[in-house]
């Protein structure tokens, strides 16, 4: 925290969305600020994900790394996103 952003913090961002979609809830609903830096920053909590698809967690994961330079780059979660996509769709057009 406290640290400039950079596009690491875009692929997080993104992360929790993907996983507050799929689970309909908002993610650390009630943390106070304190509250949530600790669980974050400090404890390295995350949300669960058993509302997330499992190929669509692993996305997920990759994008909340603790260490902003292990996370997913914006390109890599969109080329996933795209082979997940045509994974899925194959099956049906055939």
């Amino acid at each position: 925290m406290l640290k400039p952003y950079g596009l690491s913090a875009g692929v997080y961002s993104w992360a929790l969305l993907a996983v507050e979609t799929f689970s309909q809830k908002t993610a650390f609903k009630g943390y106070t600020s304190q509250a949530h830096k600790k669980a974050v920053c400090h404890q390295h909590v995350r949300p669960n994900l058993k509302s997330v698809p499992r190929h669509i967690g692993r996305i997920v994961k990759a994008s909340w790394d603790q260490q902003p330079q292990r996370r997913s780059s914006i390109e890599t979660v969109c080329d996933k996103l795209s082979q997940e996509k045509k994974s899925y769709l194959w099956p049906k057009i055939v």
